[in-house]
């Protein structure tokens, strides 16, 4: 890719379609309309469905739906030839007169707890979502969830399994159960195909937890390990993995979980950074029994395995940092 700290390279490198992407198009009926579409993962998303629609030699719509409160955002959908349509997910008129689609992907809610969006955090994954699977009862629904609605477990378990007892800690992650539960029910009661996707740290090299490593070593910062291990997924590979759930959506809703194969060490991953800035680290506590892990393995083998490996994650984002690549 080359670590020119550019974030237009970035992005084109993120939304690469898959052969197997550019395959499912092709056996995909009707256009995409991605639900909250201007989030961190909405444009890599929606611009590797159009990368794989037009490789595909097809002419589906890609659509994206937000508030779009930046106008240059909206033009850079756009110039792109990423349809773009406003959209308030928490006014029905609004979800009601959005263009019919037989492909949705709902993006809307975010995974970190911010004070003082709690109650918005609640709407978003409750009032939106029910809006959404009654306006598209009869379309396939991917909707993105969290990792973070498992507990931490057993740090030398492979993670835990979409069978496994959910216990979301801290509101947010609570929220996001809740969208879980409401696609479930809306999924089963109206018959309409659903899946849902467990999100485990994707990486992209301006934000996560490689990053969060990668710029604590740089800074001298210190890390905690108590928490030891954790998967991470390159973004580019979540993006694809995402869209080729279109296909596997069923009601019941199929529950999958989208991560990294392998388990990585937080003392291992700060040695290498400090390795990759000829730098020390600095850890600090000692790495206790509980971790939160999650295990991908039926995705893996629904979807395929990950393309870009976790030594290659680091080595971007380490040369990312150094050279004054920007985060958000």
């Amino acid at each position: 890719m080359g670590m020119n700290p550019n974030e237009r390279n970035l992005e084109e490198a993120i939304s690469t379609p898959s052969p197997a992407l550019i395959q499912m198009m092709r056996r995909l009926d009707g256009d995409l309309l991605i639900l909250g579409v201007t989030g961190r993962m909405g444009f890599p998303l929606a611009l590797a469905s159009l990368k794989a629609i037009r490789q595909a030699g097809l002419a589906k719509r890609v659509i994206g739906a937000g508030k779009f409160e930046d106008p240059p955002e909206r033009e850079k959908f756009e110039n792109y030839g990423i349809e773009t349509v406003y959209c308030d997910l928490l006014e029905d008129r609004s979800v009601n007169s959005l263009p019919d689609c037989d492909n949705v992907v709902f993006m809307a809610g975010r995974e970190e707890d911010l004070s003082g969006v709690q109650a918005r955090d609640w709407a978003i994954n409750t009032v939106a979502i029910a809006s959404a699977f009654k306006r598209f009862r009869e379309a396939g629904i991917v909707v993105l969830s969290s990792a973070s609605v498992y507990p931490a477990v057993p740090s030398s378990s492979g993670g835990s399994t979409e069978t496994d007892p959910v216990r979301p800690e801290g509101e947010t992650a609570q929220s996001m159960l809740a969208k879980e539960r409401l696609a479930e029910y809306y999924s089963i009661s109206s018959k309409t195909s659903a899946a849902i996707l467990r999100l485990g740290n994707p990486i992209d090299l301006r934000y996560g937890i490689l990053r969060e490593i990668g710029t604590s070593v740089y800074g001298g910062v210190p890390i905690d390990v108590s928490q030891g291990f954790f998967n991470a997924i390159w973004l580019g590979d979540a993006v694809n993995q995402s869209l080729l759930c279109l296909e596997h959506c069923s009601s019941p809703p199929r529950i999958l979980n989208i991560t990294g194969l392998e388990r990585l060490s937080v003392r291992n991953t700060a040695e290498e950074f400090a390795r990759q800035f000829s730098l020390d680290a600095s850890l600090t506590g000692k790495e206790g029994p509980l971790s939160p892990l999650s295990n991908p393995g039926i995705a893996s083998s629904m979807l395929g395995n990950p393309v870009i490996s976790n030594s290659q994650m680091i080595a971007w984002t380490a040369e990312w940092i150094k050279s004054g690549g920007p985060a958000l």
